[in-house]
């Protein structure tokens, strides 16, 4: 069932993390939850299914039969996918880009778990490279706003410091760091954004 209406980036999004693709894969095919689950674990399956479900790109009937509704992808290409949000964190996108900062810590918080949600899995161990690729889908200051993510706890650094996960990823204890984010240069208050196309108001 979905909540609200995904916009596109959230939907391919959902496609770019393995499991989740191949259990959208599987899903096509029409297979079951248990077939899954034999070829990723329970977890990781648990984990895809209902990060899949969230979007409406996989459904399950009573008997764990697992199916791919076009209906999301025929939304989207529609365009009624695409409204602009008037409240909660999407209003500060444009294009689903990062528009404007917002000033107050309960908005900035909230942008910051959307960005997270559709930028890294939950099971996601990547190095430097690959998180500031997939944060450039959301600004051009890619190290201003991984730092935000590492502040807020959205994000964390391994102990060698050369790759980051989510709080929740299956990394090992003893891999995890509790140090804050190296900055390339000067912190930037995101409140405070320096990019123009963050500039504009809602």
């Amino acid at each position: 069932m979905i909540v609200g209406s995904p916009d596109w980036r959230r939907v391919v999004a959902m496609l770019v993390e393995d499991d989740r693709r191949t259990a959208f894969a599987m899903a096509v095919l029409g297979t079951t939850r248990a077939e899954v689950e034999a070829r990723l674990g329970g977890r990781r399956a648990g984990r895809a299914l209902h990060a899949l479900a969230e979007v409406a790109l996989v459904t399950e009937d009573a008997d764990g039969v697992l199916s791919a509704d076009g209906a999301v992808f025929h939304d989207l290409l529609h365009g009624s996918a695409t409204a602009r949000a008037t409240r909660g964190p999407e209003r500060f996108l444009r294009g689903g880009r990062i528009a404007q900062y917002p000033a107050g810590a309960d908005d900035r918080r909230a942008l910051l778990e959307l960005v997270v949600d559709r930028a890294i899995g939950t099971g996601e161990v990547l190095d430097e490279g690959r998180v500031n690729e997939r944060l450039g889908d959301f600004t051009d200051d890619v190290a201003m706003l991984r730092r935000a993510l590492v502040d807020a706890g959205l994000l964390e650094r391994t102990r060698s410091g050369s790759e980051y996960a989510r709080p929740d990823a299956d990394v090992p204890g003893d891999a995890r760091t509790a140090g804050a984010e190296v900055a390339d240069a000067a912190p930037t208050d995101p409140a405070t954004p320096t990019d123009p196309a963050r500039a504009r108001t809602t």
